[in-house]
C-alpha cells in the first residue's frame, strides 16, 4: 500500500467532477452547486457501500441510499438500495418477518453483467405468523429454494410501499456452510495488496459512473423533451427484470405545464416520479414529486391523468417540480399484466382547468397538506430503520433452520 495509490483514488474523484461541467449539463450556477451536491452523496453511497461491505462470508444487507443520498432516479415508495456481497459457491439463508409491504424482492447481479435473476418475495411459502425463509445455494434445497446463479456476486434487495404506512419486511442474510468470518468491514488491518487495489478501482469506478448517468439522462432525451418513450428494461444498470420501465425528460417554462394520460395497467405495482438533469429523485418526503397506483385518483373515463406543475394545480395528482425547470421521469410498471401507452403534452397553466374532465379529482390547501404529512412521517419512519442488517441480525439472533440438514 502506497501514497500513489491514494492518490490514484483521488485522481478518480477529480475527473468524476468533469461530469458536471460537460456542455450538454445545465451551467446556471444554482444547478453546478446543485450537481456538486449529488455527487458528493453519490461518493457517499459508492463510500458506504465499500466502507461497510461484510464480504461473502459473513453478508450484511447494507443500504448505501437514504432520504438524502440518492442516485438511478430511486423510487420514492421505498427502500431500493440494500446490497450484500455474495460468493456463489456459497449457501445463503434468506430470513425474516413479510410485514405488509406491497412488493419485496432480490435481485442478482454479476460483475460485468448486470442482473443475472430476480426473486419476489410473494413467489415463495411464508408462514402464518408472517415468518419466512429462503434458500439460495447451487444444489436444491427442500422448502422455499432458489438456483444461486453463476458467477453472482451481490444481492441486491428492494422493497416498495403502496399505501405508505405498510410496515416493512424483517430481512436478514446469512451464509450456512461458510467458516466463521469476522464481517469484511470490522477487519481494522486489511491485506494491503488487495486493499489497495480495491482503493484504485473504487476511484476510476467512481469517475465512470459518475459519467454514465450523465449520458443515462442525456439518452432520455433522445425522442425529445417532453416525451414518454416506450418501456424498457435495465438489466446492465442493475434494473429490475421483472420490471419495466419509461424514463423521459421533461422542460417547462413558468406557464406550462405536462399534463400525463395513461390507462393504469392491472398488476402489482405501477409509480411515476420525477427527478433532476442528475437524475436523482427530487426531494419525496416534503413535495409530492411522486404517485403510485394506490395513491393515484383515475377518473371516471378510466383515465389517470398527472400534472406536472411548478405551482400546484389544485388537482389530486399533481407532481411539483420544487423550482427545477427540466428534469427527468420515470415510470415504473412491476409484475404488471402490460405496459400502457403514457401520452404527454405541454399545457399552458392558464388552458388547464379547460383541458380536465369535471370528474377530476381536486384538493384544496388542507387536503395537501394531510398527503405531505403521511409522506413526512413515512419516510422518516422508513430510515429511521439500521444502515445494516448486521446491526438487527445480532440484536434478535437467527432462530435455527427449519430443514437444517
Amino acid at each position: 500500500m502506497e501514497l500513489t495509490d491514494w492518490e490514484m483514488f483521488c485522481d478518480g474523484l477529480k475527473a468524476a467532477g468533469t461530469a458536471i461541467t460537460r456542455p450538454e449539463c445545465p451551467s446556471s450556477p444554482v444547478d453546478r452547486a446543485e450537481g456538486y451536491r449529488y455527487l458528493l452523496g453519490f461518493l457517499h453511497s459508492t463510500l458506504t457501500g465499500f466502507v461497510y461491505d461484510a464480504g461473502p462470508e459473513s453478508p450484511a444487507f447494507v443500504r448505501i441510499m437514504d432520504d438524502v443520498v440518492k442516485f438511478g432516479l430511486d423510487a420514492p415508495d421505498g427502500i431500493n438500495s440494500y446490497v450484500a456481497t455474495v460468493r456463489d459457491d456459497i449457501t445463503y439463508r434468506i430470513w425474516g418477518n413479510a410485514g405488509t409491504v406491497r412488493y419485496v424482492g432480490w435481485q442478482f447481479m454479476a460483475e460485468g453483467r448486470g442482473t443475472v435473476a430476480n426473486i419476489s418475495l410473494h413467489d415463495f411459502d411464508i408462514r402464518e405468523d408472517g415468518s419466512f425463509e429462503i434458500w439460495v445455494s447451487r444444489d436444491r434445497r427442500d422448502g422455499n429454494w432458489v438456483e444461486m446463479p453463476e458467477g453472482a456476486n451481490r444481492i441486491g434487495m428492494r422493497q416498495f410501499q403502496y399505501d405508505w404506512r405498510e410496515r416493512y419486511a424483517e430481512v436478514h442474510i446469512e451464509a450456512v456452510d461458510a467458516p466463521r468470518a469476522m464481517p469484511r468491514c470490522l477487519q481494522q488491518r486489511p491485506d494491503p495488496d488487495p486493499f489497495a487495489a480495491a482503493l484504485r478501482q473504487l476511484g476510476e469506478n467512481f469517475a465512470l459512473q459518475a459519467n454514465f448517468w450523465v449520458n443515462f439522462v442525456h439518452g432520455c432525451r433522445a425522442e425529445g423533451d417532453n416525451v414518454v418513450p416506450p418501456a424498457i428494461l435495465n438489466p446492465a444498470i442493475g434494473g429490475n427484470l421483472l420490471q419495466s420501465a419509461n424514463n423521459g425528460y421533461w422542460r417547462l417554462a413558468d406557464d406550462e405545464t405536462l399534463l400525463i394520460e395513461f390507462t393504469p395497467p392491472e398488476g402489482h405495482y405501477w409509480s411515476v416520479c420525477l427527478g433532476n438533469f442528475w437524475f436523482e429523485t427530487i426531494e419525496p418526503s416534503h413535495h409530492q414529486t411522486s404517485i403510485n397506483g394506490h395513491q393515484a385518483q383515475v377518473d371516471d373515463d378510466g383515465c389517470c391523468r398527472i400534472v406536472v406543475a411548478h405551482a400546484d394545480p389544485g388537482v389530486a395528482n399533481w407532481l411539483a417540480t420544487v423550482g427545477h425547470d427540466q428534469g427527468t421521469m420515470t415510470f415504473r410498471w412491476l409484475l404488471c399484466e402490460e405496459v400502457p401507452n403514457v401520452v404527454a403534452r405541454v399545457v399552458r397553466v392558464d388552458d388547464l382547468d379547460d383541458v380536465l374532465p369535471p370528474s377530476t379529482k381536486r384538493v384544496d390547501a388542507e387536503e395537501r397538506e394531510a398527503q405531505l404529512g403521511v409522506r413526512r412521517e413515512s419516510v422518516a419512519r422508513r430510515f429511521g430503520l439500521p444502515l445494516t442488517t448486521r446491526w438487527s441480525y445480532h440484536a434478535t439472533g437467527p432462530p435455527k433452520p427449519s430443514n437444517e440438514p
